[in-house]
C-alpha cells in the first residue's frame, strides 16, 4: 500500500467507526435490486470490508452473479453520510472468522463459527463518497434557509470523493 493510499483508507476508517450498519445494495441475475442492514464485520488496512452471512441468503447468491455492490451507511447525530461501490465476493476463511466472532454472533449463527453454510463477504471498494452537512439543529436550519433562499441545495452541504 502506497502512502497516497493510507490517507482515503483512514478516513474511510474513521468514518464507519460509528457507521456499523450499511444498506447492503446487490443485484441479482435478472438487475432485481434488493438492500438490506448488514453489520460491518470489520473494515481491514487495505480498506476492504468484511461482512458475514449464510451462503444461502440472497445476498450471498446475488453476489456469485453479480460481484458489484452499493453499501450506505448513516449516522443520526453528525450529518455525515457514506456511499462506497465496489466489488463484493464470498469467502471461506475460518482464520479470519476467528478473527471476527464475537458471541453475539450465536444469535445469527447458532451452529456457531463452524456452520458450513457461514461465509464471509469481502467488499473491495472502487469508490467512496461522503456527504457532510451542519451537525447542530442551527447550523441545519441556516443551511436550509440559504438553500432556499438561493435556490442552491449544495448549500446544504459539502460532497467529496475519497480516492484510493
Amino acid at each position: 500500500m502506497t502512502e497516497s493510499n493510507q490517507a482515503p483508507i483512514a478516513e474511510l476508517k474513521e468514518l464507519l467507526e460509528r457507521r456499523d450498519i450499511a444498506m447492503f445494495v446487490t443485484s441479482d441475475s435478472t438487475g432485481q435490486m434488493s438492500s438490506r442492514p448488514m453489520a460491518t464485520q470489520r473494515v481491514d488496512d487495505h480498506g476492504e470490508l468484511w461482512f458475514m452471512t449464510r451462503d444461502d441468503t440472497s445476498v450471498a447468491q446475488d453476489v456469485v452473479s453479480t460481484p458489484q455492490v452499493c453499501l450506505n451507511f448513516a449516522a443520526d447525530d453528525d450529518n455525515r453520510y457514506v456511499v462506497l461501490y465496489g466489488d463484493c465476493k464470498t469467502v471461506r476463511d475460518a482464520k479470519r472468522i476467528d478473527e471476527i466472532w464475537t458471541v453475539a454472533h450465536n444469535a445469527f449463527f447458532p451452529d456457531g463459527k463452524d456452520d458450513p453454510k457461514l461465509v464471509l463477504l469481502k467488499v473491495v471498494p472502487s469508490r467512496a463518497e461522503v456527504w457532510s452537512g451542519p451537525t447542530s439543529s442551527v447550523g441545519k436550519l441556516i443551511a436550509f434557509a440559504k438553500a432556499l433562499v438561493t435556490s442552491d441545495p449544495e448549500a446544504l452541504g459539502e460532497k467529496h470523493e475519497l480516492k484510493r
